[in-house]
This record gives structure tokens, C-alpha cells and sequence, in this order.
């Protein structure tokens, strides 16, 4: 049992965290709606439960961690002008209320000298999950690439070692999953420099035994003092040939506004200098004669004289327009 809330002879038993929490969010909005002056401070009416968060916070130097619950409660209270108001408020307080069970509280510490200890032997004999294993693999590998004189496989950032690459291995050999105990214990025993290797695990070798036949053969002997570098026979390398000299691009030089107008300006540059040409005349004024008398017509000339520039101006526009579309036409 995880979490276990005694109610006299009956108890309340919790499997996870989030159950302990959607429960105890529950009593307090029950007690708010009931009128229950129940929250942070002890005082005021309750009004409403913003939030009710359970967590487990280590204590100063990390060794040991109590559960906590934080409770967000608003109230109504009387101000200094005796009007009601709603404050909101916050709280934490240790949760005593319900009984943690064994091997729950997680296990923290300064260092894996504080934490081993706190293991049960049950923990220690669980095999690591592929997602563990695959990030250890990918510190291991990215560290030993930072190495000076390294020589194995470069590190693949955009392709490290997944999940996916693990969890079909882990489920064909179950049996050499390593487990949380081997994180405590060193690759080789204290004092000597030699770390024991599968000889199903060479490098360059074509066959080697399968270690999932079940097969047993003795370790070889490694020493990882005078032998620290992978040896690759084909060295991973990117020939892009001679350097082909190319020269940067150059830019065309910017033309200015007068060279892109001055095609549209000069489209038709005798057009510019056509007037119409000059001209002289005189308005006929006929005469006749009637009963031995001489009758001259002057009054149309008269009416012309009145009205001479309108009448020019309308009839140079019109011989403009004319002379402009024969052009164009041409």
C-alpha cells in the first residue's frame, strides 16, 4: 500500500500521489461549499479552492524528502472600511494526515554514496529500461569522443542512440539487461586496471558468439591503461577534391533614375519640336449691288473679330489631336 489515510476503524488507501491529490482537493472543496473557515491562514469564509498540488520537496542538504501539500484557497474578509473582500492565499504544510508506505518516497542524496544505502535489494535487481540505457550509452560515447587522440566512431548528434535502438536488443537478451545494482558497481574490481570483455564483443571480428545462444565462454582480459584508443581500420573521412577557385559574385552596378526614364522621356523626340505652322488670312467680306446702291457684308467678320482666340484655341487643339494620331499612325 502507497498511501494510507486512517478514518477510525475504516482507512483510505491511495495508489499514487495523484490519487492522494484529487482526493484531498475534493475534501477541500467539499468543506468550502459547506462554510468550512478551513485554509491557510484559519481565517475568514472560504470562497472558492483554486488549487491543491501534493508533491514531495527534499530538505536542505537533499538527504531525506517529506511530502507537502500547497493549498491556494480565496476568503472573504472585512476590510478597514468593514466591506467584504476576496483575498487569496496560499499555504504549504507537511502532510500528516496520511501514511507514506515503504519504499515510496523517492530516494535523494549529495552522492551515490548516499544513495545506495537507501535501496532495497528488490531495487537494486531491477533492469534498467531502454530509455536509461540509451542515454547512458550517448553521455558515454559523447564523453569519450572529447577525448584527445580519440579514434573510434565520431558522436552523431542528429542521430544518437534511441529508444528504438535499445528495446529490441533488451528484449532478445533479457538475461544481459544490466540492472540498477551495476550503476553502483565499477567496471573493473578497486585497485586493478583490467576490465573483463564478452568475446562475443571484438572489434573487426566477423563471427563471434551470440551471447543470447547461451553459450558460455571465458573473458579476455583488457587493458584499458596501455590500450585506450579503438583502433578503426576504415577511417571515416569526406574528400570534396581540389579547391576549384571560384570567385565570389559581383553586383551589377545600380542604374539611376535619369537612365530609366530617359527611354520613356525620348520615345519620340521630333514630336517634341512639331508646331503648327504659321499662317495668314483675311475674312471675305462680299459686296453687291441692288437699285443703284453697293451693299458690303462686314457683320460675320465683326463676329469672328469678337470671338478670335476662343476660336483659335479650339481649332489648334483640333489640328493637334489630327496632326498626332497621322503620326502615331505612321
Amino acid at each position: 500500500m502507497n498511501f494510507v489515510r486512517n478514518f477510525g476503524t475504516m482507512a483510505l488507501v491511495a495508489g499514487t500521489i495523484q490519487a492522494v491529490q484529487s482526493y484531498d482537493l475534493y475534501e477541500q472543496q467539499y468543506n468550502c461549499a459547506s462554510g468550512s473557515t478551513a485554509g491557510p491562514t484559519n481565517t475568514g469564509v472560504c470562497s472558492a479552492v483554486a488549487s491543491v498540488i501534493d508533491q514531495f520537496v527534499p530538505n536542505a542538504d537533499g538527504t531525506t524528502q517529506t511530502l507537502m501539500e500547497t493549498r491556494t484557497i480565496s476568503h472573504v474578509e472585512i476590510d478597514a472600511n468593514n466591506n467584504q473582500v476576496t483575498v487569496t492565499q496560499s499555504g504549504q504544510q507537511p502532510v500528516t494526515w496520511w501514511n507514506v508506505g515503504p519504499g515510496v518516497t523517492p530516494v535523494t542524496g549529495a552522492d551515490l554514496s548516499q544513495i545506495y544505502p537507501q535501496l532495497s535489494e528488490a531495487s537494486l535487481k531491477q533492469p534498467l529500461d531502454p530509455m536509461t540505457l540509451a542515454q547512458l550509452a550517448n553521455q558515454t560515447w559523447q564523453q569519450a569522443a572529447n577525448q584527445p587522440g580519440y579514434q573510434g566512431l565520431p558522436y552523431s548528434v542528429t542521430q544518437p542512440i534511441s529508444y528504438s535502438d535499445v528495446q529490441p536488443w533488451a528484449q532478445a537478451n533479457p538475461s544481459s539487461v544490466p540492472d540498477v545494482g551495476d550503476l553502483f558497481t565499477p567496471a573493473s574490481d578497486p585497485g586493478t586496471s583490467s576490465v573483463t570483455i564478452d568475446p562475443a564483443v571484438q572489434p573487426g571480428s566477423t563471427s563471434s558468439t551470440n551471447p543470447a545462444s547461451g553459450t558460455t565462454a571465458s573473458g579476455n582480459d583488457v587493458n584499458v591503461v596501455n590500450t585506450p584508443n579503438v583502433n578503426v581500420v576504415n577511417k571515416v573521412s569526406v574528400d570534396l577534391g581540389a579547391d576549384p577557385g571560384v570567385a565570389s559574385p559581383t553586383l551589377e552596378s545600380t542604374p539611376t533614375i535619369s537612365m530609366i526614364l530617359s527611354p520613356l522621356v525620348n520615345l519620340l523626340p521630333d514630336l517634341k519640336h512639331w508646331a503648327v505652322p504659321a499662317h495668314s488670312s483675311a475674312c471675305p467680306e462680299p459686296s453687291f449691288s441692288v437699285l443703284g446702291h453697293s451693299f458690303t457684308l462686314t457683320a460675320q467678320c465683326d463676329l469672328a473679330e469678337s470671338n478670335r482666340t476662343a476660336i483659335y484655341t479650339a481649332f489648334a487643339a483640333m489640328f493637334t489631336l489630327a496632326a498626332l494620331f497621322v503620326v502615331l499612325r505612321a
